[in-house]
Formats: structure tokens, sequence, C-alpha cells
């Protein structure tokens, strides 16, 4: 246990400013997608971690104090990431009643999900199997009349009823509904192929590699934000920017729609550049 303890906090000291208490916790920082930092003025977060033997415990607080996540890791060195989502994952309400529990296996949901109203009715459960919907998922109204059950195989709606309040069918629409491309994403893909030109001088210069564009699909199926995410060279993330944008000109995404309402959803494309 001594040899493990050391191994947690030798890690996450190399990743980032801590502070060991008299409780036995690591205190750390946390930016708006949940990595550890060194700088807390540019922490939305912060976090104490815990070693409880197999597992590593990180309650999540907001900057005021507020709980507001449990979270459980298993270390792994050889991973990537190194701390796996593992076991019950918490998240709370502002009252700290919990709003939402799940479980993951190997840094996926694994198992039901459950969330939950403020009062502490249930929202809705839902059965997951490595990260992908699988089996029975039920919702219901706030006095605990049924809203939906549908079912789900390999993250997609095999069936499903929608009922109202009181207890009449409607018309059903799956809970998820996942954003689309006609012609499917191998088309958009060959969309940027025939859009993109590759710049002269890289060319020239034997330069070639996949830049990653990461872009938002807005809730009426626009293209947005592109981003690079896995960068080349500037000249190609630039072309591989412009290319998405001109695109983004004449071409939309079907939206994604949760519980009969929009979504925005992120996407990420390779732009290849070979000579």
């Amino acid at each position: 246990m001594i040899n493990r303890k050391r191994s947690v906090f030798t890690l996450l000291a190399l990743t980032a400013a801590f502070t060991l208490t008299a409780q036995d916790y690591t205190k750390v920082w946390l930016n708006k997608k949940g990595d550890i930092i060194t700088d807390s003025t540019q922490a939305t977060r912060y976090a104490h971690v815990f070693d409880e033997g197999e597992l590593v415990k990180m309650d999540e607080y907001s900057l005021g104090g507020v709980l507001k996540d449990t979270w459980y890791y298993s270390l792994n060195e050889n991973a990537k990431p190194k701390f796996q989502k593992e076991s019950l994952h918490t998240r709370y309400y502002a009252n700290g009643t919990d709003s939402l529990t799940e479980n993951y296996h190997n840094n996926k949901r694994h198992g039901e999900c459950t969330v939950y109203y403020t009062d502490g009715a249930c929202h809705s459960v839902r059965l997951f199997e490595e990260g992908k919907l699988n089996g029975k998922f039920v919702q219901y109204y706030p006095d605990g009349s049924l809203r939906r059950e549908e079912y789900y195989t390999e993250g997609n709606c095999t069936a499903g009823k929608l009922f109202a309040e009181n207890g009449s069918e409607l018309p059903h629409q799956p809970y998820y509904i996942h954003t689309t491309f006609k012609g499917g994403v191998g088309k958009f893909v060959g969309l940027i192929a025939n859009t993109v030109s590759y710049p002269k001088e890289i060319a020239r210069k034997g330069i070639t590699g996949k830049v990653l564009v990461e872009f938002i699909v807005d809730y009426d199926g626009s293209i947005i934000d592109p981003v690079v995410v896995q960068s080349v060279h500037y000249d190609l993330d630039k072309e591989a920017i412009d290319a998405v944008k001109r695109i983004a000109k004449k071409h939309k995404w079907t939206p994604a729609f949760r519980d009969g309402e929009p979504m925005r959803v992120k996407f990420t494309a390779p732009v290849n550049f070979k000579i």
C-alpha cells in the first residue's frame, strides 16, 4: 500500500501543484475539461484525491467549495490516460442530493445509469455496455408516471413508446437522435479531401500528415467553431480549417436531438495531406 500511495502521489506531483494534509489527500486544480493543471488562476474546479487501495477517489468541488462530483479511478501507468474511470460516479445538485449515479469500467460507462430530479425522484434509468446504450431505458415524469420506455442495442434504439402525463400514448421519438450527414461520414470526409488545397511550398518540402479538425454541429445542423486538435504544420493546419469553413458555407448536418430538443454535438474529422 505504501508503494502504491507513493506512486499515486508521485504521479500527481508530476502533473500538478498539490497539498498533502493530515487527512491524507492530495489537492489538485482542474480546468474546464477536467484536466489536472498547475495554474490555479486557470482552474474552474479543484479536487481532493484519496488513495483507497485498488482505486483512487476524487471529490470535485466548485471554486466556491460546493461538492459537484465523486469519481473513482484505477491507476495504470502504462495506459493513456493513466487514470481510468472505474466503478461508481456520482454527480450532486447544489443542495447535496444526487443528480446522477452511473458506473464505469475501463474508462467507459458500463452498467446502470440513474438520473434524479432535485427532490430525489427518479428521472430516468439507462443501461450501458462498453460505453454504449444496451438494454432497457425508462424515463419518468416528476410525479413518477412513465414518460418513455425504449430498448437499445449497441447504442441504437430498436423499439420504444412515448407517453403523455395522462398516460396516453404519443408518437415515439427516441430520447437520443444522433447527428448525421447526408451520404454518411465518409461522404463528409470525401468532401474535405476534394476541397482541401495542398500548399505548394509545403508539398515541395515533402511535409505530409493528418490534421484532425474538431467542430461543433450546431442546433440547426450548421458547422461552427472548427479548431485543430492534432497539428502537423501551421500551413497545413490553416488549410484544413479553411477547407472545413468552405464546406460549412454549402452544407449542413442533420442536427442531434435529446428528449425532443436539438443539441450541439462535437465531431472530429481527419484531413489527410499526401504527396
